[in-house]
């Protein structure tokens, strides 16, 4: 199953989320974040690329520390050109734990992220740390 909140004014981080097992009436689901489209913030975006190629599908995530955030770990997901983005963050809040997933990567940011003043953008480098063994 695939929930995708919707509202005329606000934006949910991530957009959607894909639910595998949901057993009887229980459901243990992580949050979505919803963000006012019409509070003025700043913006973390960038790419995640494995040399030229765009990566699709890349979770990235973040704890946005600040007083207006109920909740503060953010998630996302790169599109199929290898864009995300967090929007609409408030000025002058803290960012911890800031990075790309993705098994069998190692997702290096472009460079670090200062106390959010202004938009900013990052980018992810990733490397394969697979190794493999070739022989005849």
């Amino acid at each position: 199953y695939t929930v995708t909140p919707s509202h005329p004014t606000l934006t949910f981080s991530p957009p959607s989320r894909k639910f595998v097992k949901i057993a009887g009436n229980i459901l243990n689901a992580p949050s979505f974040v919803a963000v006012d489209n019409n509070t003025p913030g700043y913006k973390i975006s960038g790419k995640v690329l494995l040399g030229n190629t765009s990566l699709s599908g890349v979770k990235v995530s973040m704890r946005y520390f600040h007083e207006s955030f109920s909740i503060n770990l953010l998630e996302t997901e790169t599109d199929a050109n290898g864009n995300y983005s967090f929007d609409h963050l408030p000025a002058g809040g803290e960012i911890a734990d800031f990075g790309a997933f993705l098994p069998g990567f190692n997702l290096q940011p472009s460079g670090p992220i200062s106390d959010l003043q202004s938009n900013q953008i990052v980018n992810f480098s990733a490397t394969s740390n697979c190794s493999y063994i070739l022989s005849n």
